[in-house]
């Protein structure tokens, strides 16, 4: 695995945390100078091709349909032809190429169901000379990491979320740019210093902005395995749910600046589970994520799709520094 320092682990999982924290916060967390930190910072901006963002608390801006969909092609498409598709389509907030039991995966947002069944049917006319197989899961919640939002996000919040306009302005400078400095969201916004803080300040305490966070466009030079879980529920499957999810919280190893699971989350539809992680190698991923999770379930009928994510196609990678015994939540199948 490509080295990283101390220094650049500990401001990695800093910005993870808060992406807005100051150069004196980064060194404090890096236990080094200023000038020690602000290096470190430019190292692992290039290294990592950093994007500085938002998590967005879904949940709590009303009803939306998200899905995470599957896509086999019987012949594969040019990737402009992709790029160009998915550009004009806000309801696909990301999009990252495959290779292996599914060509494409695609993160979907819309604000209602009828809006939802529009454009996936719109979907599969468009890829239909391809041969497509197109699976949906309905996305239910993540219990650990995040799927990153285009802008378009903010003109889908419930009306019954009170934002004015100015609000849903900054939402989207801070999605664009988290890191920008309040005189920098001031002039864009056109509204005094103090003001923007109260609107941040708000909008936090709502519950709307969950934090302010990075994202690692570049950690493809290791395994990013994606991977889909379906299996019978059955007496056993609380029990060994809670098996796998002490597994999955285990400390993340001293290799990694990026934490070794990047989303976990249930979904339901074509599937019940879905993960992504990174791995040294295609072999670790198959030791430390395939194997430990068909052990685990082995008497669900476990059924898995896995792929190599191979490069975005549209929006960013959800990789960033976190702990996941820290923000793995609890989930019942009660």
């Amino acid at each position: 695995m490509e080295y990283y320092s101390f220094r650049e682990k500990e401001i990695v999982r800093e910005l993870s945390r808060n992406s807005r924290a100051t150069i004196t916060e980064l060194a404090r967390a890096a236990k080094c100078s200023r000038i020690t930190a602000r290096r470190a910072l430019d190292a692992v901006e290039k290294k990592l091709d950093i994007r500085y963002t938002l998590e967005i608390n879904e949940e709590s801006m009303g009803a939306t349909e998200r899905h995470i969909i599957t896509v086999k092609f019987a012949r594969s498409p040019p990737t402009k032809f992709l790029e160009r598709l998915f550009a004009k389509e806000d309801a696909v907030h990301a999009a990252y190429a495959a290779q292996g039991d599914y060509d494409l995966i695609i993160y979907a947002r819309t604000s209602d169901p009828i809006s939802y069944i529009k454009w996936e049917t719109h979907l599969a006319s468009e890829l239909s000379d391809y041969g497509a197989v197109i699976r949906p899961s309905e996305f239910v919640i993540a219990q650990f990491g995040y799927m990153p939002l285009n802008d378009s996000f903010v003109d889908n919040i419930h009306s019954e979320v009170k934002l004015t306009q100015k609000d849903k302005l900054l939402l989207r400078l801070l999605n664009q740019n988290s890191r920008m400095s309040y005189e920098e969201l001031s002039k864009a916004a056109r509204l005094n210093d103090e003001t923007v803080r109260y609107r941040i300040f708000r909008m936090k305490k709502a519950g709307i902005i969950k934090r302010f966070t990075i994202a690692a466009q570049r950690p493809l030079n290791e395994y990013v395995l994606s991977f889909f879980v379906n299996y019978k529920f059955n007496r056993t499957t609380k029990d060994r749910s809670a098996m796998a999810r002490s597994y999955y919280t285990k400390p993340e190893g001293p290799t990694y600046i990026l934490s070794a699971f990047q989303m976990l989350a249930p979904i339901t539809g074509s599937y019940r589970f879905f993960a992504i992680g990174i791995y040294a190698s295609e072999r670790e991923a198959q030791e430390k994520a395939i194997a430990p999770h068909i052990a685990i379930f082995r008497k669900e009928n476990v059924e898995m799709a896995r792929a190599r994510i191979t490069a975005p196609i549209k929006g960013i990678l959800p990789f960033r520094s976190l702990n996941v015994a820290e923000n793995y939540l609890t989930i019942s199948w009660d």
